[in-house]
């Protein structure tokens, strides 16, 4: 059947900086820790397959490779849907994710070897349903059996509050940058240059098109380097 998705799309996983099976060379597929703990997050902003809607909704995928390259296979993955989504959303973006709908995804699933199964995530929808708005929120692999993710939240207060109601472990909170612009060829290089002449190092960045010509980046650096790297910035 055929299907369509347009979404906003972050990944990330195990390997110490940018992920190496993005290249598509088996040489260049060497997973640093012998092995790949990956997550994928889609936020569906419209798509449809077998006449059915999928505008709206939320998917993760937890995906774990035992290597040593992607090529070898034999993962295990669970996807993770939004509690808003109803049966037959559930059955068509399993379907797809899994690869049984054909295109890009039958290459993950033919990868794939074991699928635990779907899960219903609330986090998400709780904080929309709560009206907690998110500047930005990230996902990543801790280890091969847990995985952390980071909210930069509107109103922290607020998230905190319904955090706790739920039964979220909160870290202390940290500062970072939110980078916005326009999407061109070296963007983020020129905040990177800014950073790097006052011997600042980056020790994280998710960074993300939004298709309309625009990009947004969230970037990190160690807490006692935050008054010097905002004013490297310029952040205000």
């Amino acid at each position: 059947m055929a299907w369509n998705l347009t979404a906003e799309f972050t990944e990330t996983c195990s390997c110490n900086m940018l992920c190496p099976c993005w290249y598509g060379v088996q040489e260049l597929m060497v997973m640093d820790q012998g092995w790949c703990a990956s997550a994928w997050l889609l936020r569906v902003q419209q798509g449809s397959a077998d006449g059915v809607d999928l505008s709206g909704r939320t998917v993760a995928i937890a995906l774990d490779f035992p290597g040593p390259t992607l090529y070898d296979g034999n993962g295990t993955a669970r996807i993770y849907l939004d509690d808003g989504a109803n049966a037959d959303q559930r059955r068509e973006l399993e379907a797809i994710f899994q690869g049984t709908r054909g295109g890009p995804m039958e290459i993950l699933g033919g990868l794939v070897t074991k699928w635990l199964p779907t899960q219903a995530a609330k986090i998400v929808e709780t904080l929309a349903v709560d009206g907690v708005g998110m500047v930005a929120f990230s996902g990543f692999p801790q280890g091969k059996k847990k995985s952390q993710i980071v909210f930069v939240p509107e109103d922290a207060k607020a998230f905190r509050k319904i955090a706790k109601k739920m039964g979220l472990d909160i870290s202390k909170s940290k500062t970072g940058f939110l980078l916005q612009g326009e999407d061109k060829t070296g963007a983020l290089s020129r905040a990177f240059g800014k950073l790097a002449k006052k011997k600042i190092n980056v020790t994280a960045v998710d960074a993300v098109a939004s298709g309309a010509g625009r990009y947004g980046a969230v970037l990190w650096v160690k807490q006692k380097h935050v008054d010097k790297a905002a004013k490297a910035l310029g952040a205000k």
